[in-house]
């Protein structure tokens, strides 16, 4: 609802299952022109651990699942942000660009507080940056800062793009080694 006042696209990555269980949740998402989907698997593995062949398994399903609302996926991005040269591999096979972030809300956490989401991801953020936030339960505080987030980075002159536009960019994003959780483009 804060996206949707606040006229902010975003990329919402969605495991297959998660779209499955959540059917009233992903209609209105589908409906949304400034959510745009992004494949987070189907189950939520770990999957450098996984065969190639199921880890396109867990990837059509996922895709699958979207299409039953009308949408496929701009992007893929690994649970757990574990990846490795094989698993990119097999998703640039599926036509997918592989992305993390670099920007972490803290959302997860029972122990975030409002005060100190903001704090990180203001203090964080920077042109090209992918900021990660929970919309599956897990973002106990995400409601109460992010309203003070957008307003924040509007401030300092950010404007905000889905994915899809981020890719596009003649400036990269941020990469970084395996190590450290990068950005990715184009595997």
């Amino acid at each position: 609802e804060i996206l949707k006042r606040e006229q902010v696209p975003a990329t919402v990555f969605v495991s297959g299952g998660w779209v499955d269980t959540h059917p009233e949740a992903m209609a209105d998402m589908a409906n949304d022109p400034l959510i745009e989907f992004g494949d987070h698997s189907y189950d939520h593995p770990h999957m450098t651990q996984m065969s190639s062949a199921r880890v396109v398994e867990e990837i059509d399903q996922t895709e699958a699942a979207l299409a039953r609302y009308g949408r496929r996926s701009v992007a893929f991005r690994p649970p757990f942000g574990e990846w490795d040269r094989h698993l990119l591999a097999v998703v640039g096979g599926r036509q997918l660009p592989t992305v993390t972030w670099d920007v972490v809300s803290g959302d997860p956490s029972a122990r975030a507080t409002t005060a100190g989401m903001i704090r990180a991801v203001v203090g964080q953020a920077r042109p090209g940056s992918i900021i990660v936030f929970h919309i599956n339960g897990r973002g106990w505080k995400t409601h109460e800062a992010l309203p003070a987030i957008l307003q924040a980075l509007r401030q300092r002159g950010f404007r905000f793009v889905p994915i899809s536009e981020l890719l596009k960019a003649p400036v990269a994003p941020p990469v970084s080694s395996p190590a450290t959780h990068p950005v990715l483009g184009r595997p």
